[in-house]
């Protein structure tokens, strides 16, 4: 029974990191920072609530109810950057989690963060994180299993 214990409570003390990563990422992306606008909050969290979906500028500017152009100047100058770069790097992000924390295969990875063509998920990775995404995920593993983080992650 005592193994059994010490067994569960590994478990529980491996998790703990994808914990920590988890509440930085929604401490970075605002979720959990009161001093910001309300406009970037709602598009933030609509963003990270719908990543996996089909997002564009106007269904974001319907659901903070704003005109597009608005929505682009939100984005630039609160963001600073257009709404498609902010998505894609939310994607990546949730994308270097998967990766690191799941045994989904590259193409599951890309369809879960709303990418349905694996080869341009590929090429959206690497140009972002630097890394192939096989490689992201083989250093990640391993680092995690030394207690390092990568320098490469967008989550932490």
């Amino acid at each position: 029974k005592l193994i059994c214990t010490i067994s569960s409570e590994v478990d529980h003390i491996k998790k703990l990191p994808h914990l920590h990563r988890l509440i930085e990422i929604l401490i970075d992306e605002g979720t959990l920072n009161e001093e910001q606008d309300e406009d970037v909050m709602k598009i933030k969290n609509y963003i990270e609530n719908h990543y996996s979906e089909k997002i564009s500028a106007s269904s974001i500017a319907r659901h903070v109810n704003c005109s597009i152009s608005a929505l682009y100047t939100i984005f630039n100058e609160k963001i600073g950057m257009p709404p498609s770069h902010y998505i894609n790097q939310v994607r990546i992000r949730h994308a270097q989690y998967f990766l690191s924390s799941s045994n989904m295969t590259i193409g599951e990875v890309a369809l879960a963060v709303g990418i349905q063509d694996p080869a341009y998920f590929s090429r959206l990775f690497k140009s972002l994180t630097g890394k192939r995404a096989g490689v992201f995920r083989k250093e990640e593993r391993r680092q995690y299993h030394n207690g390092i983080k990568s320098e490469h992650s967008l989550y932490h």
